[in-house]
């Protein structure tokens, strides 16, 4: 019979019998783990009672003796240690004081590990300055209403976010045993209604200043990049990001992972555009001789170390740096206007070359793989008008009415 610690410490690997609904798990090294087992109301319950040697053998008697009194009682002693366990969590556990561990958890989940999402960043100016100091186990709808008011209709996407990412907390505090409501975040919405804030469109360039806002981009890969999105009319992402396994010759095919509308979307290389790959792949071939990596990206870059490719926001500091009005997004809309007002191609190679959805699914799908040839020729138009090589003359309002 096991009456003495010092017995446990030369106990054999294997499970060992203490008293009645008592067990040792030894491990063979002087340590192990006690379990006990009760009977509620005819159903078995199985619950840890600690190691040894950080719980001693009487401790772990005690705690066995009242369990089984709380089992005889009808009370389910797992759920009693359960219950206390969470309380002694949440109590005096404020959101400031989840919120490093939360986030830690959070962030591997994310592409890049959130990196440009501005979690932190509006934690500190948002967040924390109306709810850091509340335990988690008071907050509710209401206190996250409160803190979203003041920006919900004048700053919406900020306090957006950072109502998302006050949810995420929420949740991550209710899934790890903090008496918190991992809903409030939702429900704050409900009480706050629809927004008054109207998203302005991206800015974009008039097509008259682009071929010498073009003209100023040079030859490193973000150049690169900025040159081959204006040529194609892709988003900012896909340039970004652009594969050698996109290639298909003179098509760049995107697959439906790529793109937004999670089509595919075969894109016509220009002969600009083919000249701005051939530069990029003597970049990228350097980077790959000096890295020892094989060439996944066209346009690599050493700086971004976290995603391997070029970044987006450089661009916009290349439009700020030449005091252009736009956004690299807004040149969809540029090659839009310059298609619209100055060509007389029809309306759905247009848009086919912004991937929008024109016609119905089904036909949507028969016909998009047809229409990159048709695409040929109003690419290498616009990458003419783009190279400086041809000029745009507006269309009269009655060319534009029968061609439209």
């Amino acid at each position: 019979m096991i009456t003495k610690d010092l017995q446990l410490k030369s106990l054999p690997k294997g499970n060992h019998k203490i008293m009645m609904g008592l067990r040792y798990k030894s491990n063979g090294d002087g340590t192990g783990s006690f379990q006990g087992r009760y009977t509620v109301g005819g159903d078995p319950v199985t619950m840890s009672l600690g190691t040894y040697p950080t719980v001693r053998l009487s401790e772990a008697k005690d705690e066995h003796t009242q369990h089984q009194l709380d089992a005889r009682k009808g009370v389910n002693p797992k759920k009693v240690v359960e219950a206390v366990v969470k309380s002694n969590l949440s109590s005096g556990t404020t959101f400031a004081d989840v919120l490093p561990k939360a986030y830690a958890d959070i962030q591997r989940g994310w592409k890049n590990g959130g990196k440009g999402y501005g979690f932190m960043t509006k934690m500190d100016a948002v967040v924390i300055p109306a709810i850091g100091d509340m335990e988690v186990s008071e907050i509710r709808p209401k206190h996250l209403a409160d803190m979203a008011r003041p920006l919900w209709h004048d700053k919406y996407p900020t306090i957006d976010k950072a109502l998302l990412f006050t949810g995420q907390v929420l949740q991550w505090a209710e899934q790890n045993d903090y008496e918190a409501d991992g809903g409030a975040a939702q429900r704050a919405r409900k009480i706050l209604k629809k927004t008054t804030y109207e998203q302005d469109n991206q800015r974009s360039m008039p097509f008259e200043e682009l071929p010498a806002f073009y003209a100023t981009l040079g030859d490193n890969p973000t150049d690169l990049a900025f040159r081959l999105l204006i040529l194609t009319g892709v988003r900012p992402g896909n340039a970004a990001t652009a594969r050698y396994d996109q290639l298909e010759g003179d098509i760049w095919h995107l697959q439906p992972d790529d793109m937004k509308r999670k089509a595919d979307h075969w894109v016509p290389l220009s002969d600009a555009a083919l000249e701005v790959l051939a530069m990029a792949d003597a970049h990228a071939t350097r980077h790959a001789e000096v890295t020892g990596n094989e060439k996944l990206y066209l346009f690599p870059s050493a700086d971004s170390w976290m995603t391997g490719h070029v970044s987006m926001n450089n661009w916009t500091q290349s439009m700020r740096r030449a005091k252009i009005f736009g956004s690299a997004h807004g040149m969809r809309a540029t090659f839009k206007m310059w298609a619209e007002l100055t060509t007389r191609y029809d309306n759905l190679l247009i848009e086919e070359v912004l991937h929008h959805a024109v016609r119905g699914a089904v036909e949507q799908a028969y016909i998009r793989g047809h229409l990159a040839e048709l695409r040929r020729p109003l690419m290498q138009d616009w990458a003419d008008f783009v190279t400086g090589k041809t000029t745009a003359n507006v269309l009269s309002a009655e060319d534009l009415k029968r061609i439209r």
